[in-house]
């Protein structure tokens, strides 16, 4: 009977290896689809002749960009198995929150441009603020919902903002707000949305495994944050995410330094 309990506990044991495998798979194809995509998006916009010089060097700029967060999220990919378990590793740094948001933006210009969406981004952070947080963190959800906003706004516009509710002398909560103007999701399918490989009834017309804002809450669980969704079939979506106890600072900039 020993030999019977040992074996099934084996068996168990390599089901869940296997499932394990497969998830991370799943993570793994979700995160790299969009930067590779937007990578493909700037190759594009070069082959057109029209572009003069400065417009393909831009293009050129952006790619490049957007190829090194790729080389970012490949390694966020390997953290979320540590995620699931716990061991999850948050680098914070000294970060310019509102430079990092709109790189983070341009990298979906050409996507944008392609499906003739307009996205925009509002930064009322103060000037040379400097924001203790993980960086890399920050742009894998920016990755996701602006990802996500563009894969279901068929037209219409997508607004990315960011502020700063400050505490007191030191901290303050930040908030990321990404709305766009798609096809919105009933509330029965809200419910759902947070789940592994859960897709309200549009997502499943897509490419991708639903996995995007299941990574964006766990991500932002680890920071001791939140996030909410507001949205209605037909007006669009927004999605929140608040960040509480973010250390701040001010960054000297040049004209304030005496000469």
């Amino acid at each position: 009977a020993s030999i019977e309990v040992a074996l099934n506990r084996l068996l168990r044991q390599m089901q869940e290896a296997k499932l394990q495998q497969m998830r991370f798979v799943n993570d793994a194809s979700h995160e790299l689809r969009t930067p590779v995509s937007a990578i493909v998006g700037f190759l594009e916009l070069l082959a057109k002749p029209e572009l003069n010089g400065g417009q393909r060097k831009e293009a050129i700029e952006l790619a490049g960009s957007t190829a090194q967060t790729l080389l970012g999220l490949i390694g966020n990919i390997l953290d979320i198995d540590k995620i699931e378990s716990g061991k999850y590793q948050i680098t914070p740094q000294w970060s310019d929150v509102a430079q990092l948001v709109s790189q983070q933006c341009h990298t979906f210009d050409a996507l944008a441009q392609q499906k003739g969406i307009v996205l925009h981004h509002h930064n009322a952070l103060q000037e040379g603020i400097m924001l203790w947080l993980d960086p890399q963190a920050l742009r894998q959800i920016l990755n996701n919902l602006i990802g996500n906003a563009l894969k279901f706004t068929a037209e219409g516009a997508i607004q990315v903002s960011c502020r700063l509710v400050q505490a007191d002398e030191t901290q303050g909560e930040l908030t990321l707000i990404v709305s766009d103007s798609g096809c919105g999701i009933s509330e029965a399918e809200q419910a759902t949305l947070f789940h592994r490989y859960a897709q309200a009834r549009q997502g499943r017309q897509q490419t991708g495994s639903g996995l995007g804002l299941l990574i964006v809450r766990r991500i932002v669980k680890e920071h001791g944050g939140s996030i909410t969704l507001a949205s209605q079939p037909g007006q669009g979506t927004t999605i929140t995410v608040f960040l509480p106890r973010v250390e701040r600072t001010i960054r000297l900039l040049p004209s304030s330094i005496p000469s």
